[in-house]
């Protein structure tokens, strides 16, 4: 006899049943631990912060354990970020739109999530001056993070007299 919610053996998931749940809890769950790790923070220390058990933590972050809403917000604050951070870029569905297709589990790492908004942020700055300094920017800091010791090369623009 099943009991209710419960799937017949063999049947095939339909919409809104567990397989679809399960993807969206480990990409959030993803998410959760790559943010934590990203700020140095422990499995201990994000729990303190919650008020939960760190076993608990570690079922979030594994996708074992559904996270209710008020409890995404408690982890939110306690990683400095927006809650949308852990749901941004779900469909309807649970699924990441970013990742379609791929494993939840190999999400990667958030820097697609991280592209995204700022590419986000990049369509809503209209100042092309502004747009202009923050390629500057960019360009300037990829080069000292690939090659350490090394000046960046000038892109070209003369900011000074000219020789």
């Amino acid at each position: 006899m099943m009991h209710p919610g419960e799937e017949e053996k063999g049947a095939a998931p339909t919409a809104g049943t567990s397989s679809q749940i399960r993807d969206c809890d480990i990409i959030i769950g993803v998410r959760i631990r790559t943010l934590r790790e990203t700020r140095k923070q422990t499995q201990k220390g994000l729990a303190e912060a919650c008020g939960i058990s760190p076993p608990q933590i570690q079922k979030y972050e594994c996708g074992q354990n559904r996270i209710s809403v008020a409890r995404l917000l408690d982890i939110a604050r306690a990683l400095d970020v927006e809650p949308v951070y852990f749901i941004d870029d779900l469909d309807e569905s649970g699924h990441s739109r970013a990742h379609s297709g791929a494993d939840p589990v190999e999400v990667d790492g958030g820097q697609g999530l991280q592209a995204s908004r700022v590419g986000r942020w990049w369509s809503q700055i209209t100042d092309p001056l502004v747009k202009t300094h923050l390629r500057e920017l960019m360009r300037t800091l990829a080069a000292q993070e690939t090659e350490p010791g090394k000046k960046p090369r000038p892109s070209g623009r003369k900011n000074g007299p000219s020789r």
